[in-house]
């Protein structure tokens, strides 16, 4: 019987994935920008800052610090085909 190696199909691409996590005290974030979390009208975090935009129209960034990758393991690695369809996947 021939080997017919990992997953149902030939795999083109290996995908890893990490995760990194991070954490906020809204007090702290109060207190450096000099403002109250009642008076944020919507917040998102990109390219570790997290901004603010203010119900009076001020937007506000306050940075993140995310710390670094534990390279060691990725959290999942997916085998994929040719057309990035999803062979197998190892959490």
């Amino acid at each position: 019987m021939a080997d017919k190696g990992i997953g149902a199909g030939k795999p083109t691409y290996l995908e890893a994935h990490w995760s990194v996590g991070t954490s906020l005290e809204i007090k702290e974030v109060e207190e450096e920008l000099n403002i109250q979390w009642a008076d944020v009208e919507g917040y998102w975090i990109k390219w570790n800052a997290l901004h603010l935009n203010m119900k009076d129209g001020a937007h506000h960034e306050f940075p993140v610090d995310t710390g670094e990758v534990d390279w060691k393991r990725p959290y999942s690695t997916i085998l994929l085909d040719e057309d990035y369809n999803e062979i197998e996947e190892e959490n």
